[in-house]
């Protein structure tokens, strides 16, 4: 699908989310300029004490009416995940008092119901579902969620997916390709100003950022690296952990071998990202499940390769095998360790090739870019009568 190279001006557009991650705000604010009129209702606000962030201004954003329930959930892949149900019981109502052309849907859930419903209320009126899916993500959903979604789906007149294996899970419900968008992740972060120079014989840093979570499958990671260490006494190496979570402690009082150190870092302001990731040799994103990975991005674009599972989406459609970074699957030991031994035995200046490799292969992944594509959705969708 082509991007976008002129904006529909007088279309009508209502984009419904959970809430705005930072990254997401470049890519919102593109995709106002394409589209004019964007009207942004969310469930929630990421920093409660923000009544309305400063990251916000240039764009149209309401807080809606909600309610908010905590679950956890057992994945198949044997991990806990603890996630939250926002319920906004009042978009019908804002719907019905803003009378877009085109509703942006997040997700497959209560928004997204109550946007079909507007849709059959006003027969003008377009949806699309923007499914931030993969299919390991979505394994054990349920069959009353399975139904759902494939009632929601087939009143969809188009679906924005993160990449081919999002792709694939929207295609098991009938979905026709030729409604599909593909709309991966972009970063907010950019290349660092001065790049610190990688020397030989210094000790390899490796980082991770994000959750501090069983999701993201830390522990058998530093497991599978310590027993690396071990096997190269001769080695030294520095882990960095950037962001929080329950297994902060856990981490922290791991017993490690001598030429092993892990440091835990707080979380730190996207400004100053690009220097963190730019300080690292290789970046490492072991998780058991990830629709997408953001991080992974985030380490491309300050060009460092990455060590990533495929069990994460972005791992899957970003990374090249040896080339821009190392893949590997995060439940299967062997495989693990093997992709550790070929990352750790890299030289650093070919470390230092892989990363330009990778910073050149995510430039196509820029806020302006992608939101051209979603606009280019909602050209194709909009009807006859938008704007009127």
């Amino acid at each position: 699908m082509p991007d976008l190279l002129e904006p529909r001006t007088d279309v009508r557009v209502v984009l419904l989310a959970p809430f705005i991650h930072s990254y997401r705000v470049p890519l919102f604010e593109e995709l106002g300029k394409r589209v004019n009129d964007l009207h942004i209702l969310v469930s929630t606000i990421l920093r409660p004490r923000d009544r309305r962030p400063a990251e916000w201004s240039r764009l149209d954003v309401e807080v809606q009416h909600r309610l908010s329930v905590q679950r956890v959930r057992r994945h198949p892949g044997g991990f806990d995940e603890p996630f939250a149900i926002h319920v906004p019981y009042d978009t019908l109502w804002r719907l019905l008092r803003y009378r877009p052309d085109v509703v942006i849907a997040h997700e497959m859930g209560p928004r997204t119901l109550q946007a079909i419903l507007y849709k059959l209320l006003d027969r003008r009126c377009r949806v699309i579902v923007w499914a931030t899916v993969s299919e390991r993500n979505e394994r054990g959903r349920g069959r009353l969620r399975e139904l759902a979604r494939r009632w929601i789906l087939r009143h969809a007149d188009a679906v924005l997916v993160n990449g081919a294996s999002g792709e694939r899970y929207i295609r098991g419900f009938g979905v026709p390709v030729a409604r599909l968008y593909h709309v991966p992740y972009t970063a907010a972060t950019g290349a660092p100003e001065h790049p610190p120079a990688r020397r030989e014989g210094l000790p390899q840093r490796l980082l991770y950022v994000g959750q501090l979570a069983e999701r993201k499958g830390l522990r058998p990671f530093v497991d599978a690296l310590s027993t690396w260490a071990r096997e190269h006494p001769d080695r030294e190496m520095e882990f960095r952990l950037v962001g929080r979570g329950p297994l902060r402690d856990e981490v922290a009082s791991l017993a490690l071998p001598q030429n092993l150190a892990v440091r835990l870092l707080d979380a730190i302001p996207n400004d100053q990202l690009p220097d963190v990731y730019a300080a690292a040799d290789v970046f490492c994103f072991p998780t058991l499940s990830d629709e997408w990975g953001v991080v992974v991005n985030e380490a491309l674009t300050a060009g460092v390769p990455v060590l990533g599972s495929v069990y994460s989406q972005a791992v899957e459609e970003l990374i090249t095998d040896g080339a821009t970074g190392w893949l590997f699957r995060p439940d299967d030991t062997s495989d693990m360790r093997r992709a550790l031994d070929a990352a750790l035995s890299t030289p650093r200046q070919r470390l230092c090739r892989m990363g330009r490799r990778g910073q050149l292969s995510i430039r196509m992944l820029s806020p302006d870019r992608i939101a051209g594509r979603i606009a280019q959705a909602v050209a194709d969708v909009a009807p006859p009568s938008a704007g009127s």
